[in-house]
């Protein structure tokens, strides 16, 4: 009979230890369960896993004995994998229980199992990335694993009560949003739409254009202004490179343009000025396995618990695989509406703001205003999206590095103004965008001012 070995390299060893040494609680049969396959694909044998199901089944717990009987008759293992097997629980037992009463076998305790599986699973996910590098898929489900059981237990630490504190809180006058909760986590540095802008945490975000009207430069310009607010921020770009994205930042910071900063650098005096030690703090992925929903949703997990990540452009969305495919369908909009939800329902469980720029069909004509039509192409995303910026240029054809008129609309706000439509000058070679206020909607014309040494006859009468 082929035997399986439990072990094939040497930081699955760390991992099974990781997970027997944890302290406080051990896990439930109900989060073990949760997660099992996750963990299997990271470190344990699928044998082994079935022997702990299979022992918490009958005893409720973690009983040391009636794993290592199974073990010794289980013929999938080797006598080697068993003595090490043996070896290892035997003394991570001995430790968990050393200095009290207690038996090998380890009372489970409810108050805290789904945190402490929690925990547990981003540590094993946390050594897994110590030890394999670059991140396999295999390791971003772990890592995913482990924040899916820590928001299944928020979500279960349900509040009831009555709504006395809400009435009472709008009687003295305050909010009854907690300020940290309702706080923007995007910023565009166009005033008239981040006036607007509704973007807390838990919000899915959308940018979509054609081609040609800077969707990927504003993006870029999202991440500067919002890192600039003191919020971090992380980028995902799956059709630039490292270098290329640095160069379209560097461009909005300096002022220089992209193109030559990337090619030919610029060979004078520079100084690190603030926007340029801002966009040094913005958090670049450019290369993701096999470009899956998986492996980019278990990397936003990932940086939000390693770096306090609160806002995660995703550049493009559609070049994303769909779950559970390993292979790309852009015309199967059912499978784009699983991830756009799974996006939603990430943003919501990590309280963050996660922007999809999205390209339109070509049914949009060049230079005509889009709506929210055209992205039904792209699954359910106009319903899963909190607020959706849409973008179009003022005529249809421009000169490759000429500067251009680009207009962008909120057409879905979820909370806020819809239809705030802002007029501004887009430089290619510096990825900027300027509001012209002149020609945006809402805007206040400003007094105009007296030319310089020329008497101005309304002061001159005490009118003004």
């Amino acid at each position: 009979m082929t035997r399986t070995t439990v072990f094939d390299t040497a930081w699955e060893m760390d991992l099974l230890t990781a997970c027997l040494e944890w302290p406080d609680d051990q896990p439930t049969l109900e989060a073990l369960q949760i997660v099992k396959p996750e963990w299997f694909l990271v470190g344990l044998n699928r044998a082994l896993w079935e022997i702990f199901i299979a022992v918490a089944e009958e005893t409720g717990g973690v009983d040391a004995a009636a794993i290592f009987t199974k073990i010794r008759k289980d013929p999938r293992f080797s006598e080697a994998d068993r003595m090490m097997l043996t070896d290892t629980l035997f003394s991570s037992f001995h430790r968990s229980s050393a200095g009290s009463a207690q038996t090998p076998m380890l009372a489970l305790r409810e108050a805290h199992t789904r945190r402490t599986l929690g925990k547990l699973a981003g540590k094993i996910g946390a050594l897994a990335a110590d030890f394999v590098a670059p991140m396999s898929e295999l390791e971003a489900l772990a890592l995913q694993a482990g924040d899916v059981v820590m928001n299944a237990a928020d979500r279960a630490d349900m509040q009831e009560g009555t709504l006395a504190d809400c009435i009472d809180r709008y009687l003295i006058g305050e909010p009854l949003l907690d300020p940290h909760r309702s706080r923007n986590l995007a910023v565009f540095g166009i005033d008239t739409l981040d006036r607007e802008l509704v973007a807390g945490p838990g919000s899915l975000g959308v940018l979509a254009a054609k081609t040609s009207a800077g969707k990927t430069s504003l993006a870029a310009q999202v991440l500067l202004r919002s890192q600039a607010a003191g919020i971090q921020t992380a980028a995902f770009s799956l059709e630039m490179d490292k270098e290329e994205l640095g160069a379209r930042l560097i461009g909005l910071a300096s002022g220089w343009n992209s193109g030559q900063v990337l090619r030919h650098g610029v060979k004078v005096g520079h100084s690190l000025n603030e926007d340029l030690k801002v966009a040094r703090q913005i958090i670049a992925i450019t290369k993701i396995p096999g470009r899956t929903f998986q492996a980019v949703a278990a990397k936003i997990h990932q940086l939000v618990r390693r770096w306090g990540v609160r806002l995660v452009v995703i550049d493009y969305f559609t070049l994303l695989n769909p779950p559970e495919t390993g292979r790309r369908n852009r015309n199967d909009a059912a499978l784009l509406g699983e991830m756009s939800k799974g996006f939603k329902q990430l943003a919501s469980d990590l309280g963050i703001c996660i922007i999809l720029v999205s390209q339109l069909n070509r049914t949009v004509a060049d230079g005509e205003r889009p709506t929210l039509e055209a992205l039904r192409e792209t699954g359910q995303l106009e319903q899963d999206a909190s607020w959706v910026g849409m973008m179009w240029t003022e005529k249809p054809r421009y000169e490759s590095d000429e500067d251009r008129i680009v207009f962008v609309e909120l057409q879905k706000n979820r909370g806020g103004k819809r239809w705030v439509k802002a007029r501004t000058r887009f430089s290619p070679a510096t990825s900027r965008f300027d509001e012209d206020i002149r020609q945006t909607d809402e805007a206040q014309p400003q007094p105009e001012q007296p030319a310089m040494g020329v008497p101005d006859p309304w002061a001159e009468a005490g009118l003004v």
